[in-house]
């Protein structure tokens, strides 16, 4: 709804256009302007085009000149828009001007292309309806992706927990082989000993050769 909001806001500052809940006219001496309803200047826009641009894989990159083209919304044949208007007032020599001067200058420029108030509020409230429709549609789908993907991420944590379990299961195996290897190694270390000992009465050469620490794991 910023759209329409910034929209209404530039035309109100200017006291080009006034959102009444019934139509008037204006009082005598004052600059002419056009009192309507929001309902007057809604118009219809193609939800089902819009709807298919979020299909695409770069929805969230899409220019908002496509939604807008989605949507079905006309370019005015004066080419007044929501976006020259904002660069008008922008510019020189409006950029420069009061409030009255603004108002007369931009009426007077109006009034030069035969474009009217109404028509610019129109295709604003259209631009901001394709958006907020767009944002309708391309939330659901992006919240569909984000759930997926959290999904996805528990699948994974638990994984990542089992793995962890089975690694620490591992270490704690190979430790255990480190040690069992360790002990039998002494223990043959021992027997050696034994028999070289036992053989020492037989032969002065060792016949028995005896390990150190043994090859590391």
């Amino acid at each position: 709804m910023a759209l329409k909001d910034a929209f209404v806001a530039i035309g109100g500052k200017l006291g080009l256009i006034r959102m009444v809940s019934t139509t008037a006219t204006a009082g005598p001496g004052k600059i002419p302007t056009r009192k309507v309803t929001l309902a007057e200047l809604s118009t219809e826009i193609r939800a089902e085009q819009i709807r298919e641009l979020t299909e695409q894989p770069v929805e969230l990159s899409l220019d908002f000149a496509k939604i807008f083209e989605a949507a079905g919304i006309a370019k005015l044949s004066h080419g007044w828009t929501v976006d020259k208007l904002e660069a008008v007032l922008a510019g020189p020599p409006v950029a420069g001007m009061d409030r009255t001067e603004a108002q007369k200058a931009v009426l007077a420029m109006l009034t030069a292309d035969k474009a009217h108030v109404h028509e610019v509020v129109q295709e604003a409230m259209a631009r901001d309806k394709a958006l907020d429709a767009f944002e309708v549609f391309a939330h659901k789908k992006t919240k569909q992706r984000v759930e997926s993907c959290q999904s996805r991420i528990v699948e994974l944590e638990s994984q990542i927990a089992s793995l962890r379990q089975q690694a620490d299961e591992l270490h704690k195996e190979a430790d255990a082989n480190r040690a069992a290897w360790k002990a039998w190694h002494q223990r043959k270390v021992e027997c050696e000993k034994a028999m070289a000992r036992t053989l020492g009465i037989l032969v002065e050469d060792a016949a028995i050769t005896i390990d150190g620490d043994g090859d590391e794991l």
